[in-house]
């Protein structure tokens, strides 16, 4: 009998699945922003300021968390194989 440690829920269908008997995969998604730099040389000092401010105005009303998953995130979906294999078809939901 597997130890509670040892059982995990499927995050699609919420089916629990024992760790070590080939009933599940985890699935690990890195999801990082845009890293090109933003093109400021149509600005001038002024708007560059102003858009600066408006930047700052917006971080502001977000929380510590909402910026940094602005940057990036990472997360793991424990999949049971039915709901990998139909997973992986179609990682995008599309």
């Amino acid at each position: 009998m597997p130890e509670d440690n040892d059982t995990l829920i499927c995050h699609r269908c919420h089916t629990l699945v024992r760790v070590g008997r080939g009933e599940l995969y985890r699935v690990r998604i890195s999801a990082v922003c845009d890293p090109q730099v933003r093109e400021l040389e149509d600005m001038d000092a002024v708007r560059i300021a102003g858009e600066i401010r408006r930047l700052i105005e917006q971080a502001s009303a977000m929380s510590e968390r909402e910026l940094r998953e602005q940057i990036s995130t990472e997360l793991e979906l424990i999949l049971c194989t039915p709901c990998y294999r139909q997973w992986i078809e179609n990682p995008a939901g599309a």
